[in-house]
Formats: C-alpha cells, sequence, structure tokens
C-alpha cells in the first residue's frame, strides 16, 4: 500500500492466479454481457476485460471485510485484464479497488482457488493462489524509486529483472527504458513450466 501512494500511476503490477475450473472467457460474457468483454491486442495477444463497479459492504464485527458487485450505480469503477498462462491466468489491474481480482474472478464463476472469502477451500487448497509476479515502477525524477521498490517488497522474492513487463504484458504501459521492475520468485503452487508467466 505505501508503495501504491508513493509511486501512485508510475507503479504497475502483475499477478498471477490459479482458479477453480478451466478459465473460459465466454462464461464470463455471457453472465455479464455488458461489463465483460474479450479483446485482441495490437500484438495480436487475446485478453478479457472486467469493468464490474465493486462496493465494499459494510464490516460487521468478527467478519472478514467483503466487496460486492454492485451495477446499481453505488459500486466504483474497477477495471482488470486477465490473460490466459497455462493454467493459470496473468491479472493487471487498471484500478486498484480492495479485493478486485478475487471478487472480479468469483463474479465471473472462476474463484480463486483457496480464496476463504469469495471461493471455496479444501484440504488441498489451503493458500490463495493468487500472488504477485512482477513490480514495475517507473523513474519519473527520482532514481530512488528502484531502491525503495527493493526496499518495500521482500527480498528473498525479489530478482531485478532487465526485460521490464515485456514479454509478459507488453502494451507500453510498463514505463519502458524509464521503469525498474522485479520479478518475484514463484509461489509453490504454481508448480509446472507450462503454468508458469514468461520470463523477461
Amino acid at each position: 500500500m505505501a508503495l501504491a501512494q508513493e509511486h501512485g500511476a508510475g507503479l504497475r503490477k502483475l499477478y498471477v492466479a490459479g482458479v477453480c475450473g478451466s478459465f473460459d472467457a465466454s462464461v464470463a460474457i455471457e453472465r455479464w454481457p455488458q461489463w465483460v468483454e474479450r479483446r485482441t491486442t495490437a500484438k495480436g495477444d487475446e485478453e478479457v476485460v472486467c469493468r464490474l463497479p465493486l462496493r465494499v459492504e459494510k464490516h460487521r464485527p468478527n467478519q472478514p471485510l467483503t466487496v460486492v458487485v454492485d451495477t446499481t450505480g453505488a459500486g466504483k469503477t474497477a477495471e482488470t485484464m486477465m490473460r490466459q498462462r497455462g493454467e493459470s491466468l496473468l491479472c493487471r489491474l487498471e484500478t486498484g479497488r480492495t479485493h478486485q481480482i478475487r471478487v472480479h474472478l468469483a463474479a465471473m464463476g472462476f474463484p480463486i482457488l483457496g480464496d476463504p472469502v469469495y471461493g471455496t477451500t479444501t484440504e488441498n487448497e489451503d493458500v490463495m493462489q493468487l500472488h504477485a509476479s512482477v513490480y514495475s515502477v517507473k523513474l519519473d525524477q527520482s532514481l530512488d524509486a528502484g531502491k525503495a521498490l527493493a526496499d518495500i517488497l521482500p527480498r528473498p522474492r525479489l530478482q531485478e529483472s532487465a526485460e521490464g513487463l515485456h514479454g509478459l504484458w507488453d502494451d507500453g504501459a510498463d514505463g519502458g527504458a524509464d521503469a525498474v521492475t522485479y520479478a518475484c520468485a514463484d509461489p509453490p503452487w504454481l508448480t509446472t513450466e507450462r503454468e508458469r508467466p514468461p520470463s523477461g
């Protein structure tokens, strides 16, 4: 959170998610035709964009914070882009609402494995399968942004990536040469090569 406040729009994050079932964009689009669309980028990548508005539920004592889809006008704009990567999804936030990826995927019919609030958990799924994959900070005026990123994020999980977000999400939004990018170590549940996002 401190990183997002300090770097604002210059911070880009990609997440990798394991979901219940095999992700099918057609199911999500059929469920929410006004809010979910499939598109092909200029580079030929297919992605699904979910724009379901979200609202934080009134907090109840001794209960986890919950967020709901609210299409009545009371919800706040939320945009999540998803691309298939093997059995997993690579997700990028255009907005940063609380529990955004978790709620969007659950609403589309593909809750995150191990999610105790919006999904289902079993003995084999005791770890939520949502994991930060890449962080990129655009260096505006301060060359200390990269140091700040390395200081805030857990060191053992980071490795500097010279390629930025290219190869993962090449849409020109990562700051290019003016960005410092770190890739996080793969989570234990991301076990096969075909599930791993391509590394830079």
